[in-house]
């Protein structure tokens, strides 16, 4: 989720260790303007619908 320039991702509890997490939720402050947020919106949106549809996310809220 991406929300008020903080980007929310919670990993699936399976992928913790292929990923080398010890934390399902991860949290990134952004410093940007909004048109930089726009654009990481935007790219995200093409990223997680990418590839095999068995493949992608389970919940995306961007």
């Amino acid at each position: 989720m991406l929300r008020d320039k903080v980007l929310h991702i919670k990993v699936a509890a399976d992928s913790l260790d292929v990923l080398g997490l010890d934390d399902q939720e991860i949290e990134a402050f952004l410093d940007v303007d909004d048109d930089a947020i726009d654009q990481l919106r935007d790219g995200l949106r093409r990223v997680v619908a990418y590839g095999r549809p068995d493949a992608r996310p389970v919940v995306v809220e961007l």
